[in-house]
């Protein structure tokens, strides 16, 4: 999948590359390549954050996927940290009541309940 997706990242806009990164970063997380996926993860969100702002949606999914790498690692502290300001941005931004928000807010309810058992 990676072999082919890399072609057409180097003829994409920003956004698309953005786009594969992300794919790619997930990908590789689902797989159990963590450390590869952070360093896709990351770079999707220096993409995101560039090409569609800090508090553009795609902007705001990417982070929380990298976030969620993040504690998939063991890195809780961190990836609590993020979804906490993706949580507030999109709460901010997107209201309570949008899905992105919720789905965020239930995620990071589960970690942190997860942590304190």
């Amino acid at each position: 999948i990676l072999t082919r997706l890399r072609p057409r990242m180097a003829q994409s806009s920003n956004i698309l590359r953005g786009q594969y990164v992300d794919l790619m970063a997930v990908i590789l997380g689902r797989l159990g390549h963590l450390q590869e996926a952070l360093v896709f993860a990351a770079k999707s969100v220096e993409l995101a954050t560039a090409n569609c702002g800090p508090e553009a949606e795609a902007t705001l999914s990417t982070t929380s996927n990298h976030a969620a790498l993040l504690i998939s690692a063991g890195r809780f502290d961190e990836g609590i940290a993020i979804l906490t300001r993706v949580l507030a941005t999109e709460t901010r931004v997107l209201g309570a009541d949008h899905v992105r928000t919720r789905a965020t807010k239930r995620y990071l309810d589960s970690v942190s309940a997860a942590m304190r058992a």
